[in-house]
């Protein structure tokens, strides 16, 4: 939850995003989306997930990503960013125990 919270306060502080509720069919999400609503991103089902799954978590890539140059689609699309954000290289590699 606190990594979401802070992921998400810098994209507020840094890109002018906000939090908003997303409704689906099945119920809702707490996201950030673009001011143009173009993007969105789910800061805390992301985050839960990579933990999940112990998987590599792309969230400075996409910070880093949005901070140099950021990538525009259509107005109110949302589109989930994190759906397209990927390491080609890991920055590292997981070790799990067995």
């Amino acid at each position: 939850m606190l990594l979401g919270c802070l992921w998400g306060a810098q994209l507020v502080r840094e890109l002018n995003w906000e939090w908003c509720e997303i409704h689906f069919d099945d119920g809702l999400d707490v996201a950030l989306v673009s001011p143009a609503r173009d993007m969105v991103i789910f800061p805390f089902t992301f985050i839960n997930s990579c933990l999940e799954k112990q998987v590599v978590c792309t969230v400075e890539l996409s910070f880093n990503i949005l901070i140099e140059r950021t990538p525009e689609y259509d107005t109110g699309s949302y589109l989930n960013l994190m759906d397209y954000v990927h390491h080609i290289v890991p920055p590292y590699t997981l070790e799990r125990e067995t």
